[in-house]
């Protein structure tokens, strides 16, 4: 059975944006859900060989029953190095914590979960997700301490997985930063749009090991021509 909350459109697209309100950070990990996320920039080495991956999206709250919307756009800072191949938003049941059995009430959202609007090589546009009927938003699931269970609330992280991009490694060798924006809904917490922190990830090539091992090398060389003379 599907929890039924009433919310009038307005609020789903906010009355106003509020620039100090940072509630809701987002974060991108290697990590799926419950497997080790942490709130930090990743690191992603482009090794020969591994030509495909994916990137999880976390977002934490203070209040997230107060959320009702949420509407993002990623791009990169270089073309070609690497290319977006899929990207969307994951919809949760929401349970009662309190029951061994999880009985389930309905679900996070209402509306716009799913693919992307549109997803190209190098931009990601509409990574929607919010709730259309329903003016409650996301019910409290932070430390596990509500009433209610999301579950898709990771406990490790303190944070809910709100979706996933997929990307592929075109240049080994080159470097490149994913970006993440508000997007046309923006962000949507008690009935205004707010701006929070959003995180990015690195896209970079490691020097082999030799490579490292000349530099250094190079390196204790030159300082010892200065010691000598």
């Amino acid at each position: 059975m599907r929890l039924k909350m009433y919310l009038v459109l307005i609020s789903v697209f906010g009355l106003g944006t509020n620039d100090a309100f940072g509630q809701g950070d987002f974060f991108w990990s290697t990590s799926p859900l419950n497997s080790g996320a942490v709130n930090s920039d990743p690191f992603i080495g482009a090794a020969t060989g591994v030509a495909t991956g994916s990137l999880y999206l976390y977002y934490t709250t203070v209040n997230s029953e107060l959320d009702t919307g949420a509407g993002l756009d990623l791009s990169w800072t270089n073309d070609g190095v690497v290319a977006f191949t899929a990207a969307r938003t994951f919809d949760f049941e929401i349970a009662l914590a309190s029951m061994p059995d999880g009985i389930k009430l309905g679900e996070r959202w209402e509306d716009a979960f799913g693919p992307a609007s549109e997803v190209t090589a190098n931009t990601v546009t509409g990574l929607n997700a919010f709730t259309v009927v329903g003016g409650d938003g996301i019910i409290n699931a932070n430390n596990g301490s509500g009433a209610f269970l999301d579950q898709g609330y990771d406990a490790g992280a303190d944070a809910f997985l709100f979706g996933r991009v997929d990307y592929e490694i075109l240049d080994p060798n080159g470097q490149t930063e994913l970006i993440t924006a508000a997007g046309a809904i923006g962000i949507v917490h008690d009935g205004q749009t707010v701006n929070p922190i959003f995180g990015g990830a690195t896209f970079g090539s490691i020097p082999e090991p030799t490579s490292v091992g000349i530099f250094v090398l190079g390196i204790v060389g030159l300082l010892g021509r200065r010691v000598r003379r």
